[in-house]
């Protein structure tokens, strides 16, 4: 009869669908890093973490966080979580990502486990504060490209306007002799301290981009920018204030 089938026609069917339309959760491990090293955004990587236990441990392979673009998440000072994986960190990109915490304390942890990793080269960030940038250049080593998108204000003086003043040093730079793009944008107004020797700067010989925004007027004077003259790679100068900041 039309539209009537047996049990083993039935078994038969449903296990030739089953061999058809495999279950995502029974892909060999390669197949599922591929998967995963096409996903752009942390967030997203660690949201396919949830699928199994197999994509679980997959996303937890230290190749797929060459990159580490963390917008969209909210970070504490504990870095434990990602600790192992950032063992062949190349690129860091912290635009977007929010805190639970004081952001101090949070980079305070994350720098040494940072400095610990020799393949990392080029870091983006997005909201940091004037002592994070030290900390960060103190401890990462071979940085090739720096950029800071949002410095914003600590615990710093008034300055005219009501507008923040935060001391950036700039001393821990000259230990990054292999830095080519250094580009620092504030909220708030920057100045240099008091005994700032500018000079140090001389040592980035392969320094291709300076760019520095939002300076207390009169701070770069005192300071000197004769070490520009000596930068032989330099290509692209900003030194001042930035509108779009």
């Amino acid at each position: 009869m039309s539209g009537v089938h047996t049990n083993s026609e039935l078994q038969q069917k449903t296990k030739r669908r089953h061999i058809e339309s495999p279950s995502y959760t029974s892909l060999p491990d390669k197949p599922v890093s591929i998967i995963l090293s096409c996903l752009e955004d942390t967030k997203d990587l660690l949201n396919a973490s949830l699928v199994c236990k197999q994509w679980r441990r997959v996303s937890k392979t230290p190749v797929l966080w060459k990159r580490a673009a963390l917008s969209n998440l909210t970070l504490t000072d504990n870095w434990s979580t990602f600790k192992s994986q950032f063992e062949f960190l190349a690129k860091l990109d912290t635009r977007g990502m929010g805190f639970s915490t004081h952001i101090n304390k949070v980079w305070e942890a994350l720098g040494p486990v940072l400095g610990s990793i020799p393949t990392l080269k080029f870091v983006t960030l997005g909201s940091v504060t004037c002592p994070v940038i030290s900390v960060l250049l103190n401890n990462i080593k071979g940085i090739k490209h720096f950029e800071a998108q949002y410095i914003t204000h600590e615990s710093s003086r008034r300055y005219n306007d009501n507008k923040q003043v935060s001391e950036l040093e700039l001393e821990a730079c000259s230990s990054q002799p292999h830095l080519r793009h250094f580009s620092l944008c504030s909220s708030t107004l920057l100045k240099l301290p008091a005994q700032c020797d500018l000079k140090l700067l001389r040592k980035l010989q392969r320094l291709q981009t300076l760019s520095i925004t939002s300076f207390v007027p009169g701070s770069l004077d005192k300071a000197g920018l004769g070490f520009i003259s000596h930068l032989r790679n330099l290509s692209a100068l900003q030194l001042g204030s930035c509108s779009n900041c």
